[in-house]
C-alpha cells in the first residue's frame, strides 16, 4: 500500500467560504474588480463600506490581499459596533495568517472570534465555524486528540442548526482525522457523504475538494489509477474557480501519485506547476511540499544539482514551519484562552446570583400585600373549585399518558428514519461514481427502487487492468438488514479484486461465498445470511465477456440474421452465496462470449418480476419481463429505464412494493 508522505492535505481553505457564505461560489478576477471598486466608492460611507468589505474577503482567494482588507473591516466594524461582522473579520484575519504560514498568530485571531461568537446562540453556526477552522488547524499540528474534538462538536452544531454545506465541511475535516489515524474505510464514508452533500446542493467547489481527499484515500490503498482519476476531476473544477490553494495541493498529489507509478517526467512538470503556483500566492506548505517532491524526482532521475537545490529550499521553509516556538506560543495561547473563559463564566454566574437575590426581595414585598387582601378570596375558590379538580384529575392523567406515549413514538420514529436515511446515503456513497460508470459504460442505464429508505441489492463495478468486473446483487432482507450485508459484500468484493487481482468471475463468487461463511461466522451461529449475485468481466480490447451467477442469470439481446432482437439468456448456478453450509467449496460455471455486434446487456434482481398487480393482483412473470427488454432494445438507455420505470408503476398500481427492485443494463461493445 503506498503510504502518501505530504505532510498536510485536509485543504483549511474551503473552511472560510463554507463556514458562513453558502453563496459564495465564484471568485474571478471580474467579481474582485466590480467589489474592490465598491469599496473605494462607499468610503464616505461607514455602513456601506463594511457591507463592501465583508463581501470582497469572501471572494479574494490570495491571503496577503485577503487579510490588508479583513484588518481595515475589523476596527470598522468595531468602531460601529458590528458583533458579527467584527467576529467574521476576527476569523478570516485568524485564517489568512495560517495559510501565510503564522499559526500561532492565527491561532490567537480564530480564539478572540470563538469567545466572541459563544456570547450570541443566534450566532451557532459562526460558532461552529470557528470550532471547525481550529480543530482543523490543530489537525495541521497532528494534535489529533484536539483536533477530533473540535471538530466532532462543530459537526453536531452544523447537524442540529441544519446547515447542510457547513456539514459538509466537518465530514471532510473529520475524514482527514481518520485517515491521517490510518482508518481509511470510515475516512472514506466521511469524504463520500461530503462529496454527496455538496453535489445534492450544486457546489462544485466544494466538491473538488471532497473529490481531491477520496483521491488520496484511494492511492493511500494502492489504487494509484484510480486516486489519480478523482484528483485530476479536482484540479480540473479548481482551476476553472481560479483557486491556488486547493490547484497547488491537489498537483503536488498528482506528482506524488505520478512518482509512485515511476512517471517521472509528468511528476516533474505537474509539480513545477503546483510550485510556481504556490510561490505567486505565498503559499508556505505548498512551496514546502512541492520542494521535497521534485528533490526526489531529480535523485531519482540523476539531475543530482538541481535535486540539492530543492531539498536545501524544503529545508529552508520546512524549519520555518515547525520551529519549537510555534508549538509554544499555542500553548500559551489555548491556556489563556481558557483562563480569560472561566473568569468569564464565574462572572456571569456571580451576575446571575445577585439577579436571583433582588428578584426574590421584590418578589416577598409584593407577596406579603397580595396575600393579605386575596387570602379569603383564595380560600373560597380552593372550596368551590376541588371537587371539580377531583373529578378532572383522572381524565387529565389519562391523556397525559397518552400524548407522551404518542411523542415517544412519534420520536422514535423520526429517529429511525433519519438514521435510516443516513445509512441511505452512506449506502449511495459506497455505490461506483457516475462518472466511472459512464466511462467504462458510457450508454448504460441503472433502475434502483429500494423497498424501504435503504435496500438489500446492490450493483458494484472494479477495473482490474484492461479488464472491467460488474456485479449486481439481491441480498437476504431488505432495509437495514439487506443493507449491511450489501455493505458486507462489496467490501469482501474490492479486497478480492483490488487486494488478491481475482478477476474470474466463477473465483469470485466461490471466494465469496468462503468470505461471507467466515466474516459472519456461520458455521458456529445461526446466522444463514447471503446473496443470490451475477458478476461479468468484461475485457473491452478482444471484445470478450465472461459470466458466473448464483440463482441469477445474465440476459443480452442483439439482432438476428433477420435483423430482428433476439435475447439470449444464460442462466447461473443454483448455489446461494454464503449461508448454506452444505456447500463447503462451491464451483461456479464461467460462461464466455464474444460481443461482436451492437448488443445489449441486462444483470437484475428478482423484485421486478416477482411484484404483485395488474388487473388480476398476479405476479410480473420472468416471461413478460424478458419481453419488455426485447421491445426496450431499441431505445437509447434513457428510455429505458424510464419505459421499465413507468411499465412497473402502471403494473404495481396501488399494491405495496414487496422487494427492492434492481436492473442495470448496458450496450457492448
Amino acid at each position: 500500500m503506498a503510504q502518501y508522505r505530504i505532510s498536510y492535505l485536509t485543504f483549511f481553505l474551503l473552511l472560510i467560504t463554507v463556514s458562513w457564505s453558502a453563496s459564495a461560489t465564484q471568485s474571478d478576477s471580474t467579481q474582485r474588480n466590480l467589489l474592490l471598486d465598491q469599496i473605494e466608492a462607499s468610503r464616505p460611507q461607514p455602513d456601506s463600506l463594511l457591507a463592501a468589505l465583508a463581501r470582497y474577503v469572501r471572494f479574494e482567494p490570495e491571503f496577503s490581499k485577503k487579510l490588508a482588507y479583513a484588518e481595515e473591516g475589523l476596527e470598522l466594524a468595531r468602531s460601529l459596533d458590528s458583533i458579527r461582522r467584527e467576529g467574521v473579520f476576527l476569523w478570516t484575519i485568524g485564517e489568512s495568517y495560517v495559510y501565510l504560514g503564522d499559526s500561532p498568530k492565527g491561532l490567537d485571531y480564530l480564539l478572540q472570534s470563538q469567545a466572541l461568537f459563544a456570547n450570541y446562540p443566534e450566532y451557532e453556526s459562526d460558532y461552529a465555524a470557528c470550532l471547525r477552522s481550529i480543530g482543523t488547524l490543530y489537525l495541521r499540528q497532528k494534535n489529533y486528540p484536539l483536533a477530533k474534538r473540535y471538530l466532532s462538536e462543530a459537526l453536531e452544531l452544523d447537524i442540529r442548526g441544519k446547515y447542510p454545506l457547513q456539514t459538509g465541511g466537518s465530514y471532510l475535516n473529520l475524514g482527514e482525522v481518520f485517515r491521517l489515524s490510518s482508518s481509511l474505510d470510515s475516512a472514506n464514508l466521511l469524504f463520500n457523504e461530503a462529496l454527496f452533500l455538496f453535489d445534492s446542493l450544486n457546489q462544485p467547489l466544494y466538491s473538488a475538494y471532497a473529490y481531491g481527499n477520496i483521491g488520496l484515500v484511494k492511492a493511500q490503498q494502492g489504487r494509484l489509477k484510480i486516486g489519480q482519476e478523482y484528483v485530476d476531476e479536482a484540479v480540473q473544477i479548481l482551476q476553472g474557480f481560479g483557486d491556488a490553494y486547493g490547484i497547488s495541493s491537489f498537483k503536488t498529489l498528482l506528482g506524488e501519485i505520478y512518482f509512485q507509478q515511476s512517471l517521472y517526467e509528468e511528476s516533474e512538470i505537474v509539480l513545477l506547476e503546483s510550485l510556481a503556483i504556490a510561490k505567486a500566492s505565498s503559499l508556505t506548505e505548498q512551496i514546502r511540499d512541492a520542494n521535497r517532491l521534485l528533490a526526489e524526482v531529480y535523485a531519482q532521475d540523476g539531475k543530482f544539482e538541481e535535486a540539492y537545490y530543492h531539498q536545501s529550499q524544503y529545508t529552508l521553509y520546512n524549519d520555518s514551519l515547525t520551529n519549537a516556538e510555534n508549538t509554544r506560543q499555542q500553548a500559551e495561547l489555548r491556556a489563556d484562552y481558557t483562563i480569560r473563559q472561566e473568569r468569564l463564566q464565574n462572572q456571569l454566574e456571580l451576575d446571575q446570583v445577585e439577579a436571583q437575590s433582588r428578584f426574590r426581595g421584590t418578589l416577598a414585598w409584593v407577596m406579603g400585600i397580595g396575600f393579605s387582601s386575596i387570602g379569603i378570596l383564595a380560600i373560597f375558590l380552593i372550596v368551590v373549585n376541588r371537587r371539580k379538580q377531583q373529578a378532572n384529575q383522572l381524565l387529565e392523567e389519562q391523556k397525559e399518558r397518552i400524548e407522551q406515549k404518542s411523542e415517544i413514538i412519534e420520536s422514535k420514529n423520526k429517529e429511525i428514519t433519519a438514521s435510516m436515511a443516513y445509512a441511505s446515503r452512506i449506502q449511495e456513497a459506497m455505490l461506483p461514481v457516475q462518472k466511472r460508470l459512464h466511462s467504462v459504460f458510457p450508454e448504460h442505464f441503472i433502475l434502483l427502487k429500494p423497498k424501504d429508505i435503504v435496500s438489500g441489492d446492490f450493483y458494484w463495478m472494479q477495473e482490474i487492468g484492461e479488464e472491467v468486473l460488474f456485479a449486481v446483487a439481491d441480498c437476504t432482507g431488505h432495509g437495514v438488514p439487506g443493507a449491511l450485508m450489501s455493505m458486507l459484500g462489496m467490501s469482501i468484493l474490492d479486497e478480492l479484486t483490488v487486494g488478491l487481482g481475482i478477476v474470474d468471475p466463477g473465483e469470485l463468487l466461490a471466494r465469496l461465498h468462503e468470505e461471507i461463511v467466515r466474516q459472519l461466522r456461520q458455521e458456529t451461529s445461526d446466522n444463514r445470511d447471503g446473496m443470490d449475485i451475477s458478476i461479468i468481466c468484461y475485457h473491452p480490447g478482444n471484445k470478450t465477456l465472461r459470466f458466473a451467477g448464483a440463482k441469477q442469470p445474465l440476459v443480452y439481446v442483439q439482432l438476428n440474421e433477420q435483423g430482428k432482437p433476439w435475447l439470449t439468456q444464460i442462466r447461473g448456478d443454483r448455489i446461494f452465496v454464503g449461508g448454506d453450509l452444505n456447500v463447503v467449496k462451491p464451483h461456479f460455471q464461467v460462461h464466455s462470449l464474444t460481443v461482436d455486434q451492437p448488443t445489449w446487456v441486462y444483470l437484475f434482481t428478482d423484485g421486478y418480476q416477482d411484484q404483485f398487480g395488474g388487473p388480476q393482483n398476479k405476479k410480473f412473470r420472468p416471461s413478460a419481463f424478458r419481453e419488455l427488454l426485447v421491445q426496450a432494445f431499441t431505445e437509447k438507455a434513457d428510455q429505458q429505464k424510464a419505459l421499465l420505470d413507468q411499465t412497473f408503476d402502471s403494473w404495481k398500481g396501488k399494491e405495496e412494493q414487496l422487494d427492492d427492485i434492481l436492473v442495470v443494463g448496458t450496450q457492448l461493445p
